[in-house]
């Protein structure tokens, strides 16, 4: 993320980026040491949550286990402040969307029907949805009703 972002300035266009990343896994590159992209995309897809979903969970994160991960939703939910910066549940936000990836590509393949898009196969639908999750999120008019209760 921190390499794909680097030269952009736009939030709005980071957030997009941010979205492509985490919903299409890159192609497989010859420079790969030990597997590629797209073998680790896989792999947080099917294994990600049981990493975390445990009793151990708490013992684990104090020995500070899962930084790399609360790094990423870090990183996202500051480009979300970025965007927004009254937004009140930028990391919540990042880590729904961040999980939210990757579960709706499992349910794509394999329990479509838990899915809009079981029977597109592609990304194409998957990255709209996730970017309009987002951004209705953190428009004004969302704000604006909610204000209003």
């Amino acid at each position: 993320m921190v390499f794909n972002l680097h030269n952009i300035t736009n939030p709005e266009v980071k957030l997009k980026r941010i979205i492509e990343l985490l919903a299409v896994p890159q192609a497989n590159s010859e420079t790969d040491d030990f597997i590629s992209e797209l073998q680790a995309y896989n792999l947080v897809m099917w294994e990600g949550s049981k990493t975390y979903l445990t009793r151990n969970v708490s013992a684990d994160n104090q020995d500070r286990l899962f930084k790399p991960y609360k790094d990423l939703c870090e990183r996202f939910a500051q480009v979300i402040k970025e965007y927004d910066s009254s937004y009140k549940f930028p990391h919540s936000l990042a880590s729904t969307i961040l999980e939210m990836s990757h579960m709706q590509k499992f349910f794509m393949s394999n329990l479509p029907a838990l899915t809009d898009f079981g029977n597109d196969k592609t990304d194409k639908k998957l990255v709209e949805f996730l970017t309009h999750l987002l951004f209705n999120s953190l428009t004004p008019a969302y704000k604006a009703a909610k204000a209003k209760k």
